[in-house]
């Protein structure tokens, strides 16, 4: 398959990622061709980013060896090029399919010619949008959002680290969030009006229940244990995952017991 890029989009990696050198002798123009280290580390970062997002959109993998590593190619700098046309299609494709699924409104990227800078903020913007959906687990540190990449050798190889750290935000939604991400139903409205008059999804207020549902310890280990381990409570929680807990006791026959006044307020019954 034939892939074409604009000319800015190889002029910007190109320069970045190999210097300029001066005139070689014909002698020099016969030796092997040594890969300049930067490419290659861009390389593999977009080749793994590609793999990343195609297997969130349950495509097929890229085979390694496909055109744009193998021997037919005539520079390491052409098979760059070609991921990265390959890893901007695979998140296009991946993206669509988390927004579908999930319900979810996720930014849109510039194209893979746009400046470098332009793709750095469109990539944390990117992050930050994700692990709002799922957060990163309690004492994780920074979120992929605003942690700084490895020092890299070249910005190819820095904006590669980025869009990995991207990829990987993603597969987490994929795996953890569920779909859709709120079934829109009478219980929710319901579990809405409860919190309304509960508190804020973020409450904690020292009297042992948190979240907007105010969920005790034990309700939280009954129901939402894999919540509880992976942020610790509920008011770490994303909103989905304390809703998704109250259906839990709800569904296993708590019905709105667990809160008697807000539901009376609400004109619910057990």
């Amino acid at each position: 398959m034939r892939l074409t890029l604009t000319a800015s989009l190889a002029l910007t990696i190109l320069a970045a990622a190999v210097s300029s050198a001066g005139p070689a002798s014909a002698r020099a123009r016969r030796a092997p061709r040594v890969a300049d280290p930067a490419l290659v580390v861009a390389l593999r970062g977009y080749r793994q980013v590609t793999w990343t997002y195609e297997r969130i959109a349950h495509a097929r993998r890229t085979p390694s060896a496909a055109a744009g590593t193998g021997p037919g190619v005539a520079s390491p700098r052409a098979a760059l090029l070609i991921w990265v046309v390959r890893a901007d299609r695979a998140r296009r494709d991946a993206l669509a399919l988390l927004r579908r699924k999930l319900g979810v409104v996720l930014p849109a990227g510039p194209g893979p010619a746009s400046s470098q800078a332009r793709q750095i903020a469109y990539t944390r913007r990117l992050v930050a949008s994700l692990q709002r959906i799922v957060p990163a687990p309690a004492g994780s540190g920074r979120t992929l959002a605003t942690a700084r990449p490895a020092p890299a050798v070249s910005p190819p190889a820095t904006l590669a680290g980025l869009q990995q750290r991207a990829a990987v935000a993603a597969a987490v939604v994929a795996r953890l969030a569920p779909q859709p991400l709120y079934i829109r139903d009478s219980l929710l409205t319901s579990l809405l009006c409860i919190h309304h008059y509960e508190g804020a999804w973020t409450a904690n207020t020292g009297n042992g229940y948190y979240g907007g549902l105010q969920m005790d310890l034990r309700f939280q280990t009954t129901y939402g244990r894999a919540y509880l381990d992976r942020w610790g409570t509920a008011d770490h929680w994303p909103v989905w995952a304390q809703v998704v807990t109250a259906r839990r006791a709800y569904r296993a026959g708590r019905g709105f017991g667990p809160w008697p006044n807000t539901a009376r307020a609400c004109g619910l019954r057990r």
